[in-house]
């Protein structure tokens, strides 16, 4: 058979695949290996496909296909140069990321024939952007690894503290301008330690998740600006905690926390922030446990207030 006739019988199985089923041409004795990790177009590494017999044994004499939906042809031989491709498809079967700019992850279908036989597996590609998101995050991860090193003993309101102090005296507040998320992610926290509120939100998590606390992200209104915070679960419920607004800064630097924004529950703000109230119980135990004055006992309330007094005469003193 001619090899253009060939090649448009396989296509036009191929395409027929739509209809039917991917595996319709398929054979139960044979199977695509080496399909394990994604194309990275960043860093261009490769993926070695082969098609193996029931004993595992690789099969000769294979041809090779892909299906790109994106294209309008569809479907190419391997080692064919289209516009638009994201990745190289060689003879013996080897893939190789391309570089693409692009916010979006492709999803391209490989397609082996062997003695007219069809055989497919589904091969991501991710763009330089998400390489780049991919990258960033386990780079995160690995620093929130080291930092979290011997945190074992504690207990999950430790972890969640010490979490909470390393993330507001080290993360400096700061709006980017260079990209559009280049201040909102973990990475921008924890990494280049500059962010804005989502950066420090995405922060917090990355540790929680690690850790394995149950966590939330929670968005609201300050004020008419959107604002994002987390909250996390604890033995008796969950929290509120906004380590943006934990932070101390002054002229630019940080390294003292304010306390009063650990650990709230959905009646501790005031007025001027807006969000819908999470069903979850809300928890008491830890209740603003690091703020020094808080106490909801009247008695307690009148001796803080009595030794403020004592200690600062000039103090102001209103009555409700």
């Amino acid at each position: 058979m001619p090899q253009n006739n060939h090649f448009q019988t396989i296509k036009n199985k191929i395409l027929d695949t739509k209809e039917t089923t991917y595996n319709y041409y398929s054979h139960p004795n044979f199977k695509i290996i080496g399909n394990d990790a994604p194309l990275n177009s960043k860093t261009q590494n490769k993926l070695h496909l082969k098609l193996v017999d029931q004993n595992n044994e690789v099969v000769q004499g294979v041809n090779w296909y892909l299906r790109d939906n994106y294209s309008p042809q569809e479907v190419y031989k391997s080692n064919t140069d289209y516009e638009g491709r994201v990745l190289q498809l060689d003879d013996d079967g080897t893939l190789t990321g391309l570089k693409f700019n692009s916010s979006d992850t492709k999803n391209i279908e490989i397609w082996a024939e062997h003695k007219g036989y069809l055989f497919r597996t589904v091969v991501t590609v991710l763009s330089e952007f998400t390489s780049t998101a991919k990258e960033q995050e386990q780079r995160a991860l690995d620093e929130v690894k080291k930092i979290t090193q011997g945190w074992e003993k504690y207990s999950d309101y430790e972890k969640v503290l010490k979490t909470y102090e390393w993330i507001t005296k080290n993360i400096n507040y700061v709006e980017r301008f260079d990209s559009f998320t280049a201040d909102q992610t973990a990475y921008a926290g924890i990494i280049e330690k500059e962010a804005v509120c989502t950066g420090y939100t995405m922060s917090f998590k990355m540790f929680m998740d690690h850790l394995g606390i149950p966590n939330k992200s929670i968005v609201g209104d300050v004020g008419g600006v959107k604002h994002i915070w987390n909250l996390v679960e604890l033995d008796d419920g969950w929290y509120h905690i906004d380590s943006t607004w934990g932070r101390i800064q002054r002229n630019g630097k940080i390294g003292l926390t304010n306390y009063n924004w650990f650990l709230l529950n959905n009646n501790d703000f005031g007025s001027g922030r807006g969000f819908i109230h999470p069903t979850q119980k809300m928890g008491t135990k830890y209740r603003f446990s690091k703020a020094g004055n808080f106490t909801t006992n009247l008695k307690d309330a009148e001796r803080i207030v009595e030794k403020s007094r004592l200690e600062n005469p000039n103090i102001k003193v209103m009555s409700f």
